[in-house]
C-alpha cells in the first residue's frame, strides 16, 4: 500500500514538471512564432511607408518640373513649393532596415541633384540670348526623366521584396 501511495506520489509529481516545462516550450515557441510575425508586419509597413514615398518623390519633382515648364511662372517662385520634399523620410528608412536599396537610393539623390543643378543654370542662364525651351530641355528635362526611372526601379525592388513580408 505504501508503495501504491509512493508510485502515485512519483506519478503526480513528474506529471506535474512534465506540464511545467511543456508550458514553458509552449510559451517560448509561440512567443518565438508572435515575434517572427510582428517583425514581418513591421517591414512590411516601413516597405510601404518607402512605396508611398516614392510616389511623393515623383510627385514632389513634378509638380516643380510642372512650374518650370510654365512659361507664366518666374524661376523664383518654383523654388517656394508647398509639397514637403519626401527624401529625408525615405533616406531613413532605408539605411535602418533595408541597406540593400542604398544603390538605388544613391541614383535618386544623384539625379536629384542634377535636378537642383539645373534649375540653378536654368536661372542663372535665363539672361542670356538663349531659347528658354533649349535651357529647360538641356537642365532640367533630363534629371527629371532620370528621378522617374530611379523611382520606378526602387518600387519595382520594393513589390519584389514585399513578397517576402506577406
Amino acid at each position: 500500500m505504501a508503495s501504491e501511495g509512493f508510485i502515485t506520489l512519483i506519478s503526480t509529481i513528474s506529471g506535474g514538471i512534465l506540464a511545467v516545462i511543456g508550458g514553458f516550450f509552449s510559451n517560448y515557441f509561440l512567443h518565438g512564432v508572435a515575434k517572427k510575425a510582428e517583425t514581418k508586419i513591421f517591414y512590411r509597413q516601413q516597405l510601404e511607408e518607402i512605396f508611398c514615398l516614392s510616389h511623393q518623390i515623383i510627385d514632389y519633382f513634378a509638380s516643380k518640373y510642372t512650374l518650370l515648364l510654365s512659361a507664366t511662372v518666374n524661376i523664383e517662385s518654383s523654388s517656394k513649393d508647398k509639397i514637403e520634399n519626401p527624401i529625408p523620410k525615405i533616406k531613413m528608412i532605408n539605411y535602418l532596415y533595408f541597406p540593400e536599396l542604398k544603390q538605388i537610393l544613391i541614383k535618386i539623390e544623384e539625379s536629384v541633384d542634377n535636378f537642383n543643378n539645373g534649375i540653378a543654370k536654368l536661372y542663372l542662364q535665363k539672361e542670356e540670348d538663349k531659347s528658354l525651351h533649349e535651357l529647360f530641355i538641356n537642365y532640367i528635362d533630363s534629371p527629371y526623366q532620370e528621378i522617374k526611372k530611379s523611382c520606378n526601379s526602387l518600387l519595382g525592388e520594393i513589390e519584389h521584396k514585399i513578397s517576402n513580408y506577406i
